[in-house]
């Protein structure tokens, strides 16, 4: 395996065909992680006009009925839970996409419009790949809890009124403890590497879930050397991915917070109101800092997925003239 041509060769495909950019922003938008956090703001103002001036926002706010609370939790874990499952159906149909539309261009060398593009994503594929990766989750995590819990065993010394028993059980919990953590990062790593085999043999060879595991896990394991190496690459190259983007950040946050808290304060001095300030300056803060960011996840999303398309697509020939060579069945004797 040529890595440093399977870097390139991404590259270049990545800024040639920008229409590729459309289905990592979904992509980037979709899985990039992470949940926000809910803040709850208490609004002061006075009970009437001020100087002519509008009233605070929600000013002598009384707390509603229980009911009526719960009835909006209710609907806000409806509406959180609809999100997730969008969410999700984006992520699975703009990575099968991705995936197969580098598959056409490196076969044709003409890509798709992103309409072909999300089409190419929008089948039964990419619930297969969805059903893969929720089995392989659950497995990790029962493993994971397994791990969690024999290591913190040792805390069941405690139970003697026994100080040199407690001492032990301490030691040995944080010793199994510590070992536990390297193993779960070994094991994410493992998962993380098999995981583009298992994903590209559904969207790429339109295998079932079973076929998909065990051809993508036997792909790997035949050229685990160089997949190793390239995964040391291709995190190597992630970690200055996120070195040059820490600037980017910084100086969004200020320009954001800058522009937003200029526009809050002029806001406040004509309302009076942190509510109505927060409302004008929050969004103006958040959309100069994740726009930005989502566009240049996304195009380094494209990146990455090509690169390991494109090692899958380095690998695929000889794996698959692997799987033509059976054992010749033995003839009977006479």
């Amino acid at each position: 395996m040529n890595y440093t041509e399977i870097i390139q060769r991404a590259a270049r495909l990545t800024w040639r065909y920008k229409v590729l950019w459309i289905l990592g922003i979904l992509l980037a938008l979709s899985g990039g992680g992470g949940g926000g956090s809910t803040s709850t703001y208490n609004f002061g103002g006075g009970s009437g006009p001020t100087n002519g001036m509008p009233p605070a926002m929600f000013s002598d706010w009384n707390l509603p009925d229980p009911g009526v609370i719960a009835g909006f939790a209710l609907l806000g874990c409806c509406l959180l839970l609809l999100l997730i499952v969008v969410l999700t159906v984006v992520q699975y149909v703009a990575r099968t996409g991705l995936y197969r539309a580098v598959d056409q261009i490196e076969e044709s060398g003409a890509a798709p419009t992103w309409r072909a593009g999300l089409r190419l994503g929008w089948s039964q594929r990419a619930l297969r790949m969805f059903l893969l990766d929720l089995l392989v989750g659950i497995v990790v995590f029962v493993v994971v809890m397994g791990m969690l819990l024999l290591a913190a065993s040792p805390l069941l010394l405690l139970i003697f009124e026994s100080e040199a028993l407690s001492i032990m059980g301490g030691i040995l919990t944080a010793v199994l403890m510590l070992l536990a953590i390297l193993l779960i990062i070994a094991l994410t790593a493992v998962i993380s590497v098999l995981q583009q085999f298992w994903r590209r043999q559904i969207a790429l060879e339109d295998r079932s879930v079973g076929e998909a595991f065990a051809l993508g896990t036997q792909m790997a394991r035949r050229k685990a050397g160089d997949v190793a190496i390239f995964w040391l690459l291709m995190a190597v190259i992630g970690f200055g991915f996120l070195v040059v983007l820490i600037p980017l950040v910084i100086g969004l946050t200020l320009l954001g917070g800058g522009l937003g808290f200029g526009l809050g304060y002029a806001v406040y001095a004509l309302t009076n109101s942190i509510g109505w300030a927060l409302l004008a300056g929050l969004p103006i803060f958040l959309a100069i800092l994740s726009i930005p960011l989502i566009l240049v996840q996304g195009v380094y999303l494209v990146f990455e997925s090509s690169a390991w398309t494109l090692a899958y697509r380095d690998l695929r020939p000889a794996f698959e003239q692997s799987l033509e060579v059976t054992p010749a069945a033995p003839q009977e004797i006479q």
